[in-house]
């Protein structure tokens, strides 16, 4: 890799790795920052394609929104595939899960910025395909969702970055039609994000191939039960369609819920004002 990058591109360490490929710490030389980049393993290289990895690439580059790790370039070197994005500085969700679940309030939280980051990529027919704790980066109280390396374009069948019918994600985060290699669709996201936002609640994984009704429900906050039920569904048609409908049942986003504050305060000393008795003349 660093042969392959070694004009544009100083590579510093190794920084993660899992089933898709490996992250790497590096300096980008023209614009003096550091980055992340991602590489393919070979197997899923020899599938994509160079040119067509390189395409959807720069498709994917236009994600932009602030719960999304941003991606700046793909390309192919020496055979490599690769991606650069930022790199964040902070913990993953999966990190942080470690301590133990989250407050509340911060659940809920997790859960609108995770599925407005969905959201904004199903509104342009994306499929994340591997929604995982792992994926989710925690910086100053907001989440960021990364790697959309194996997204896939719900739009047509022959645009994604794997080959039709190919298993590819983290087995524990998959729906169950992805497991059996089906169609990836949003409503696989949804329940990816399902899983994601019922461990993060209660510190415990959602048992595998489980019904809604039958999980035990003591841990999550009462604003995201109705939700994370449908979410969870087995049946890909009794979930939200995408996350978009997912986020609209949850709680008021923090901005509503500090403006309802301000606004009950307002209200409550303006009784006080009116009821305060007046001074004897």
């Amino acid at each position: 890799l660093r042969r392959a990058l070694a004009t544009d591109y100083e590579v510093v360490r190794e920084i993660a790795g899992g089933g898709m490929g490996l992250v790497f710490e590096a300096r980008q030389l023209r614009l003096d920052r550091i980055v992340a980049i991602k590489i393919l393993r070979p197997e899923f290289a020899t599938a994509i394609g160079a040119e067509r990895f390189q395409a959807e690439g720069r498709l994917l580059a236009r994600l932009k929104h602030p719960n999304i790790v941003p991606i700046y370039d793909a390309g192919e070197a020496d055979g490599l595939l690769y991606f650069v994005m930022e790199l964040i500085e902070g913990e993953t969700l999966a990190q942080r899960l470690e301590r133990g679940p989250l407050p509340p309030d911060e659940a809920v939280d997790l859960a609108r910025d995770l599925l407005a980051a969905l959201g904004i990529a199903h509104a342009q027919n994306i499929v994340h395909r591997d929604v995982k704790p792992a994926n989710i980066f925690l910086r100053h109280g907001q989440a960021l969702l990364g790697d959309f390396g194996i997204a896939r374009w719900a739009s047509s069948a022959d645009s994604g970055l794997t080959v039709p019918g190919q298993l590819v994600g983290t087995p524990r985060y998959m729906s169950p039609e992805q497991q059996v290699g089906g169609p990836a669709t949003p409503g696989t996201d949804v329940y990816a994000a399902g899983l994601v936002i019922y461990e993060a609640c209660s510190g415990v994984r959602w048992p595998a191939v489980q019904l809604p009704e039958r999980g035990d429900w003591s841990k999550v906050p009462p604003p995201l039960h109705e939700g994370l039920r449908r979410a969870l569904a087995l049946d890909s048609g009794e979930r939200w369609p995408d996350a978009s409908g997912f986020a609209a049942a949850l709680a008021p986003p923090r901005r509503s819920r500090w403006r309802n504050a301000v606004l009950g305060a307002a209200v409550t000393l303006g009784l006080v004002w009116l009821l305060w008795p007046a001074p004897p003349p």
